[in-house]
């Protein structure tokens, strides 16, 4: 799968229906719903028990903060998203809409959201996607990201989490970044994993 790497250039805000909010402890089961069908959709080669999306579910309570979903104006949960927060910058990620609400513009109401969250802390936000899936990369591109680089997935997630980091803050450091993109290549050389920089 080809990832898309974006970090935000100048957030556009866009008309809002609905709003933002925290996760009740009676929306743990929706939410965990969610999370399952965003895997089954983004990640179909992960399976995990039922007993796993609850778990991560519990972290849109106990994470208030940064675990968010947007309600629509009949008070039902309709998207869902959280921020991964390092020191300079914070990722936006599960970003899901329930597929009977989609096309209502609620992912991206919720990602100007969260990335005014980021901002508010003096981070830089940051996201990667499906590349190949069109409407994620149309979305994000219309409330402000723009495109860093392209790179294939890893089989090792934590090793594409951090090149996914660190690709994002090539780009905002400009007197280091030849330098820096080329340590990224070289890592990315060493794991065999494809990537554009």
């Amino acid at each position: 799968k080809i990832l898309g790497v974006y970090k935000l250039d100048k957030l556009i805000d866009i008309e809002k229906q609905g709003y933002l909010d925290c996760v009740k402890s009676t929306d743990v089961e929706i939410v965990a719903n969610m999370i399952k069908a965003f895997e089954e959709e983004a990640l179909p080669e992960e399976k995990h028990p039922f007993s796993y999306y609850l778990e991560q579910a519990n972290k849109y309570t106990t994470l208030a903060y940064t675990h968010k979903v947007w309600k629509n104006e009949n008070g039902n949960i309709v998207s869902i998203g959280h921020i991964n927060n390092s020191e300079n910058t914070g990722r936006i990620g599960q970003i899901y809409t329930i597929p009977k609400e989609r096309g209502k513009s609620y992912a991206k109401m919720l990602v100007v959201e969260l990335a005014e969250i980021i901002l508010k802390n003096n981070l830089m936000p940051v996201l990667y996607t499906n590349f190949q899936y069109e409407p994620s990369n149309k979305c994000y591109q219309a409330v402000g990201f723009e495109l860093l680089n392209t790179l294939y997935r890893s089989p090792n997630a934590a090793l594409t989490e951090a090149i996914l980091v660190a690709s994002a803050l090539v780009a905002s450091l400009e007197e280091n970044g030849k330098l820096l993109s080329d340590n990224l290549k070289e890592v990315f050389i060493n794991n065999n994993i494809n990537g554009k920089f």
